[in-house]
Order: structure tokens, then sequence, then C-alpha cells
């Protein structure tokens, strides 16, 4: 993966890491970055009041959150979350992580405290964190795949589905747990036969 030399990178600060969150899979949430370099068409991520108030079109725009991992040190002395998903709206292996390594110093913290954990994910930069995945206790990655035509119609810039579905598989061979997520799903265009 290469960085997108048009991406648009900015350093910003953020008030809390943890999020108390609806998502039924875990009881907090963590979002190292604002914003995707993937730019999915679909995604919902868009529709939130601090990605709408930006000039720069989806995709196009990264925050990364510096004081992040600091800030989940700090909170974790008082908060005992039961499972915390990493990436509920944001890519957490997005170009930027090749620079920053903000996800995975986050689920270094998490390993170290045992802390249940959930990723959802669709690049194959995670496969870089594979070292720090193995033996991580009560950890699922919810790894996100499609077929081709959904991939060209409403995420050109994701990893291609082939390269995911050779990712699906590095990561089982790994005995990591991960589960095939077919997301979003069009009836008719989502074939993965």
């Amino acid at each position: 993966m290469e960085i997108n030399s048009e991406l648009k990178i900015t350093k910003t600060r953020c008030e809390k890491a943890l999020a108390v969150t609806g998502i039924n899979l875990a009881s907090h949430s963590i979002n190292p970055y604002r914003g995707c370099s993937f730019g999915c068409f679909y995604c919902y991520s868009r529709l939130n009041k601090n990605v709408r108030s930006r000039k720069a079109p989806w995709g196009d725009f990264v925050d990364v959150k510096e004081n992040i991992v600091e800030l989940l040190k700090r909170e974790l002395i008082s908060i005992s979350p039961q499972r915390i998903i990493l990436g509920s709206v944001t890519e957490p292996f997005q170009e930027a992580e090749k620079i920053f390594l903000l996800s995975c110093k986050i689920i270094e913290i998490l390993k170290k405290k045992e802390v249940p954990l959930v990723i959802f994910t669709k690049s194959e930069l995670v496969m870089e964190a594979i070292p720090l995945l193995r033996g991580y206790k009560n950890l699922t990655i919810y790894y996100t795949v499609n077929s081709p035509t959904v991939h060209n119609l409403f995420e050109k810039r994701a990893p291609d589905v082939n390269i995911r579905f050779k990712v699906l598989k590095k990561l089982t061979s790994e005995t990591i747990e991960t589960i095939a997520y077919v997301s979003p799903y069009f009836t008719k265009i989502s074939d993965l036969n």
C-alpha cells in the first residue's frame, strides 16, 4: 500500500479515546483516525457531523488523533470496558497507519491489559500487525469482503477483492479469530461465488 500523495493528513487532538457504543459487539469503541483514505461511497461515517463540516470530499482527508494513545492509557485506569471495537467509524489500518502506527499502539496497550477486542477492517495493512495479534486472547477481526462489482462501483480506493481474500486466508491460517464480513450487501451484485 502506497501513500496517496493527494491525501490531506492533519494532526489533531481529541478529548477522549474511548466512546460508549451502541454496537452490540462491545461496550466501547476507539477510532484513532477521523476520515478515511479509502473513501467508500456507502460509508456511514460520511454522515458524522465532524466529517460533514469538512470542505474536502470524503476520502481525501484523514485527521490523526495524535494524543489518543496517552488518553487511552489514562482512561483505562478508571474505565473497565467489557470489550472495545477498534475502527467503528474509521479504517484503523488505512494509509496513515503506515506513518503513525496508532492502531498498533492501541492494540499493544489493550493486549497487555487483556481487554477483549473487536477490529473492523478491510485493509491489507492488518497483516503487518499479525505478530502483535498472535496470542491476543479474546480478539475477533471482522474482515470486510465483497464482490468485484461492489468494489468497482463503491470502493475503488479500498484494497482489491482478490487481495482481501488473500489477507483473510492469512489471518485464519494464523489462528486469529476472523470473520469474513460481507458488507454492504446488495442483492445481485454482492455475489461472491
